[in-house]
């Protein structure tokens, strides 16, 4: 794990790769960003592009706010396209920048590079074409036929590798991946037998429905607190019993992190099912739509 505080114990980056030894080439594995600032403050959401040359795919999100600070924390899957020169993998260093609210000092935080051996596949390199056999009339049929089938192979070689290159870089539809993140709350909550589940999928409810709320309704539900987010709305939006059903969903989900105990089970599963309701409600309403604050 690698940091640098540039203002002490007021606003940090770490990036941390799971891998410890050499990273092959198009085999995924896991970075952890973590940002940390004052709740006086506010950053953008990390975004995957800085982590070049590596191609990243979010994996999760967890927020969690405190009285004085809010910490972010991502998990991207990364992979590696192309060998780089020397061998060797470099992330350079990402800046966080969290500006102040309500005005005061700017706050800066910068990571180190992130350094990874990287080891070339056994296919890379030339390929080892079988020796052609020698231009006489007698062969000449079977020198056409080899020349002619290597071209075909490369030509099929690079359309494939194309073909996988963009189905692996291609994003996901975000309405999409969190339907899918709802019903696979529900899917834990049946295949885990605990009654603490609340405590661990509460982070993911919460910034699913945080993020479909930004996308279609316009209210920045996820960078601002929820009170400071809802209150700007117009009452006289077509949407407006569906955005205070929300309100009250994500002030409940938000309760769980500081409860002395765990949401019953029941209870837990029944507010689930009315997030995966709003969703679907959300969607409903059509294009995603700006609304003035």
């Amino acid at each position: 794990m690698n940091a640098v505080y540039t203002t002490p114990a007021r606003a940090s980056i770490t990036i941390s790769a799971t891998e410890t030894g050499a990273v092959e080439i198009g085999k995924r594995f896991s970075l952890t960003v973590t940002v940390e600032y004052p709740t006086t403050h506010r950053a953008p959401e990390f975004d995957g592009s800085v982590l070049a040359p590596l191609r990243a795919k979010l994996r999760s999100r967890d927020r969690e706010r405190t009285a004085t600070s809010i910490r972010e924390t991502t998990i991207w899957s990364v992979w590696l396209v192309d060998l780089p020169e020397e061998g060797t993998l470099v992330v350079e260093p990402v800046t966080l920048r969290a500006e102040p609210v309500d005005g005061g000092e700017v706050l800066l935080a910068t990571s180190e590079a992130l350094r990874l051996d990287v080891r070339p596949l056994a296919s890379e390199g030339p390929a080892e074409l079988p020796s052609l056999p020698t231009l006489q009339t007698s062969n000449l049929r079977a020198w056409v036929m080899t020349g002619t089938g290597l071209v075909i192979g490369a030509v099929g070689f690079v359309l494939w590798r194309r073909q996988r290159l963009a189905k692996a870089t291609r994003p996901e539809d975000p309405d999409v991946l969190a339907r899918r993140i709802l019903e696979g709350l529900n899917a834990n909550l049946e295949r885990d037998g605990s009654s603490d589940r609340s405590r661990t999928d509460a982070p993911v409810l919460s910034r699913t429905l945080r993020d479909a709320v930004h996308r279609h309704l316009g209210i920045d539900a996820v960078h601002e607190p929820i009170d400071m987010a809802f209150d700007g709305v117009h009452e006289d939006l077509a949407s407006h019993d569906l955005i205070g059903r929300c309100r009250a969903i994500l002030a409940r989900v938000d309760a769980i992190k500081f409860a002395s105990a765990p949401m019953p089970r029941d209870d837990w599963r029944a507010l689930v099912a009315d997030a995966h309701d709003i969703h679907e409600a959300i969607l409903r309403l059509g294009p995603p739509e700006r609304t003035d604050r």
